[in-house]
């Protein structure tokens, strides 16, 4: 997988298609979840159906620099404003 991001434009994205549980019940969905992430950092999971069993999970991944940022967001403020927009 990292040798597809390499190949990817910079702001290009990786499409998958992938057939697991969505809810990450069994150790195949939670380790080719943990595959994709750890490549590709944040990325949106799409699933067809959210049922108990396996379905397609749509995953729409973005080639940025930034997918190692792990910073938990802690406030006592409430500036989601602010911090969801780029001004």
């Amino acid at each position: 997988m990292v040798s597809l991001k390499e190949h990817l434009k910079e702001d290009g994205y990786a499409m998958f298609n992938i057939i697991a549980n969505a809810y990450f019940k069994d150790k195949y969905s939670k380790r080719i979840d943990n595959t994709i992430r750890s490549v590709f950092g944040h990325c949106v999971i799409i699933p067809i159906k959210y049922t108990k069993i396996a379905t397609n999970l749509v995953y729409s991944c973005a080639n940025n620099n930034d997918a190692d940022d792990s910073v938990v967001y802690v406030d006592n403020l409430n500036t989601s404003t602010t911090d969801s927009f780029e001004w």
